[in-house]
């Protein structure tokens, strides 16, 4: 590059010189300028490789400030700086609407107990479950004779949904018994009612048992024992063990004992009671003289206490046998007994009044032998009087007949 610049240069040079000329100023400069132009006229040759960079000078003085240029792009926004000093509140805005309930939270602990309020006023008479009992002993159908007096029911309960006693089945129970039905109550069979009480024995006996009214007025007694009226005996609803009152004994023999009392039954049907078949709770009869030659005869025990009640109805095409006991003779010549006098038939019912079958009430018939002494084997009492001993040339008298008592509503169940 060197030789070929000069080569150039000195065949585009205006003027030239020898030794010793006197150079002018002008031609001096003239040259210079076709230099200038010669080289500027050279085309400029590839760049070549940049030289390794040389170390840093020294900053120099910081020049005068630029004028402000244009805004540049924002930058990343940065983290967050640390939260500021709270302002004063600002004034309350307004409510906003409502928004959804929010699920409810556990309950508080219970606070004390307010005073207590008026009485409201008290409403109708419920019917107690009592009275037709639970059903607890489920439905039941007896089928084969049956004696609740020797074995109860199960667990002793007598609380059934419906209880039914097939035809031709004995079902035996001891008096006082409460049967209650929730449904219904059926009995095809024969139902038997121990006596409540056995009759009088006398003192001198290992087992004597005195003279007692059961649930009639008096006991037996030399004109008889005495019934209550027929609007007490209504209000007797739960008889308990005793039914009628028994026979007075016999005097002159420890054996000739005075009839038993008829025995009670209560029957609760919170559905329908029908009997098609036999009921039994007659007085006993009175024994009579041994032939000694000198025994009176026994009284005859007053009659039984039923009482059946039904909240829908009470249907009897069968029999309710609740008459007295017969008075027995006496030895010839000696006083004969009294007659028991007839039993209680209850039913309560929306249809008590027009409750059909046979009831069987009469007083028990007298003993036939008559004494010229004074007698004392009276018949017991129920519904109707305890019929008189012989007495003094007098026959003995027959007992009183029993009574049917109705009672028609439509809940008896209320009543118990």
């Amino acid at each position: 590059m060197a030789i070929s610049f000069a080569a150039s240069a000195a065949s585009n040079v205006p003027h030239t010189f020898q030794d010793g000329d006197v150079i002018s100023a002008d031609k001096f400069n003239d040259n210079f300028q076709a230099l200038k132009n010669a080289i500027d006229a050279v085309p400029q040759g590839a760049t070549g490789p940049a030289g390794p960079t040389g170390p840093t000078g020294p900053q120099g003085p910081a020049g005068a400030d630029g004028l402000d240029g244009a805004q540049g792009a924002p930058g990343p926004t940065g983290a967050q700086g640390p939260a500021g000093a709270p302002g004063a509140p600002g004034a309350q805005g307004p409510a906003g609407a409502q928004g959804p309930a929010g699920a409810q939270g556990p309950a508080g602990a219970q606070g004390p107990a307010g005073a207590q309020g008026p009485t409201g006023p008290t409403g109708p008479a419920g019917e107690s479950t009592s009275s037709f009992g639970a059903g607890t002993a489920g439905s039941i159908v007896i089928s084969s004779d049956t004696n609740w007096n020797s074995v109860a029911p199960t667990n002793g309960d007598y609380q059934f949904e419906n209880l039914t006693i097939d035809p031709g089945v004995l079902l035996t129970v001891p008096s006082g018994t409460v049967i209650r039905c929730s449904g219904t109550f059926t009995n095809n069979g024969t139902i038997l009612v121990l006596e409540g009480m056995p009759g009088e024995r006398w003192a001198g006996n290992p087992d004597p048992f005195p003279s007692l009214a059961g649930n009639a007025m008096t006991p037996a007694q030399k004109g008889g024992g005495l019934a209550f009226p027929a609007s007490r005996l209504r209000h007797v609803l739960d008889p308990g063990p005793f039914g009628g009152g028994n026979g007075a004994q016999g005097n002159g023999s420890p054996n000739n004992d005075g009839g038993a009392g008829g025995g009670s039954l209560v029957i609760r049907a919170g559905g329908s009671f029908v009997n098609a078949g036999t009921i039994l709770a007659p007085g006993g009869n009175g024994s009579p003289g041994d032939g000694s030659g000198s025994d009176d005869g026994g009284g005859g025990g007053g009659g039984g206490f039923l009482i059946f009640a039904s909240e829908t109805g009470i249907t009897n095409t069968g029999t309710i046998d609740v008459s007295g006991g017969d008075g027995a003779d006496g030895d010839p010549g000696e006083c004969g007994g009294g007659g028991g006098g007839g039993g209680v038939i209850h039913l309560l019912s929306p249809n008590a009044n027009a409750v059909g079958g046979t009831a069987l009430l009469s007083g028990g018939a007298p003993g036939t032998t008559v004494c010229t002494n004074s007698g004392a084997p009276a018949g017991g009492a129920m519904g109707g009087n305890g019929g008189a001993a012989s007495d003094d040339s007098l026959a003995a008298s027959a007992g009183s007949n029993g009574l049917v008592l109705r009672t028609q509503t439509s809940s008896p169940g209320s009543l118990f």
